[in-house]
């Protein structure tokens, strides 16, 4: 997936800044709702914290 952002961030220099927020919640947002991370996603306070 990472190597997918980086060819589609290069195509975005000719895209707007949106479409390069919406490709990055491609690989965040949008892969938590899938694993069904809603309350569980981000960074806040008393959320868990892994690294991997």
């Amino acid at each position: 997936m990472i190597q997918i952002l980086h060819i589609e961030i290069q195509d975005c220099q000719l895209m707007g800044y949106e479409q390069i927020i919406d490709l990055l919640d491609l690989l965040t947002v949008n892969s938590a709702k899938t694993l069904g991370l809603k309350n569980n996603y981000g960074v806040d306070a008393g959320m868990p914290a892994n690294l991997l």
